[in-house]
């Protein structure tokens, strides 16, 4: 089995819609507790405006404690939309910049406020402003939007091909509001693999329907080498009705590692991650794996040196 990259967005996609403010130093803490589970792909903030996403108002404050931290190897990713936030990731020392266009019209408007094509003109100049710095960008309502309805695939197709040839080599289609399905994902997947036979492809989809984890997997065997998860199930899009709950990282990072997939990311703690997220903010998590009965035989093998509270339901 070839090796998957499990980038967590929690940091930044997970946590931009809870409604209070959560402290600079609990995020710094959820990024050193990702880096402890093994996870070392990290999308930690977003330079956007405040008054769109209050949550992540912090962002520069963020990014100055996690570079003071220095974690050997720990990539973060920092989401920009426009130059100004651009200038200030990489002001900020952002490893990778993020960015995004949706497939739909209806959507591009509802979040940027201006047009499908103007957003794409952006995130081309935005790929030619970074210059050697890693970007990636999503494909958003890839298989659906809430307010155009179905999205075709061949749009998605298009713009991909609009994507690489403005240089983006890291690309992510993005299920925002969980309806696609395995064989839809798996047919678009599998022709822009056969497409785009430079650009490396990547998955990032909602679970509002218990989907999402399908959906991975069919990604996956259709030549995506990378997820976004969210530990916790935790994520949605302020601009998106029925965006709610990205795919849990704990639930990605158990089905890969027993489906025998070379992941970073050890199962026993980033359950134990996510427990303590859930204890620290009070919220529930709609992943599935911490409430999971644990058996002694599905330790074998793991490197975690993480003793799982779940052990006590053997």
């Amino acid at each position: 089995m070839h090796r998957i990259e499990i980038r967590d967005v929690c940091p930044r996609d997970g946590l931009q819609d809870v409604t209070h403010f959560i402290p600079t130093a609990i995020k710094f803490e959820l990024v050193k507790r990702l880096y402890g589970a093994g996870v070392r792909s990290i999308e930690a903030t977003s330079f956007v405006s405040p008054r769109a996403v209050p949550q992540l108002a912090d962002a520069a404050d963020l990014m100055m404690m996690l570079k003071a931290e220095a974690l050997p190897g720990a990539v973060y990713s920092v989401f920009v939309a426009n130059e100004k936030g651009l200038e200030l990731a990489m002001r900020a020392g952002a490893d990778e910049i993020s960015t995004t266009v949706p497939a739909s019209e209806g959507m591009t408007r509802a979040n940027f406020r201006i047009g499908r094509g103007e957003m794409l003109s952006t995130v081309t100049k935005l790929r030619s402003t970074a210059m050697d710095t890693p970007m990636s960008v999503t494909i958003a309502t890839a298989f659906g939007c809430p307010h155009d309805g179905p999205v075709d695939a061949q749009t998605v197709i298009e713009l991909a091909d609009s994507l690489a040839d403005a240089g983006y080599r890291r690309l992510f289609l993005g299920d925002t509001v969980g309806v696609g399905n395995p064989h839809q994902v798996a047919d678009l997947f599998g022709r822009l693999r056969e497409r785009l036979q430079d650009v490396e492809l990547g998955a990032h989809f909602h679970d509002p329907r218990g989907i999402g984890l399908a959906n991975v997997v069919a990604a996956i065997e259709a030549g995506a080498t990378v997820v976004d998860a969210s530990l916790g199930g935790l994520g949605g899009c302020p601009f998106a009705p029925g965006a709610s709950g990205n795919v849990a990282t704990e639930d990605v990072v158990w089905a890969l590692h027993a489906m025998g997939y070379a992941i970073e990311p050890q199962p026993t703690a980033i359950v134990e991650a996510a427990q303590w997220l859930q204890q620290c903010l009070d919220i529930e998590l709609t992943s599935r794996t911490p409430n999971a009965c644990r058996f002694a035989w599905e330790d074998r093998g793991e490197k975690s040196p993480a003793k799982s509270v779940l052990r006590d339901l053997i």
